[in-house]
């Protein structure tokens, strides 16, 4: 399964503590943190393919 990053959304908008959560990619985005109940939104990041390299 994937991990995502989420963010909490801050009130004056902004993005706050960082945190991840491993979930199927068929699961919907989180909206609240899971132990606070803060607003979040996922961030994107860069996936992290691993290379092959033949000699």
């Amino acid at each position: 399964m994937p991990t995502y990053v989420y963010a909490v959304i801050l009130e004056d908008g902004s993005n706050g503590e960082h945190f991840e959560v491993v979930q199927p990619m068929s699961d919907d985005a989180l909206t609240k943190h899971p132990e606070t109940g803060e607003p979040v939104r996922r961030v994107p990041v860069a996936p992290n393919l691993p290379l092959s390299h033949s000699d």
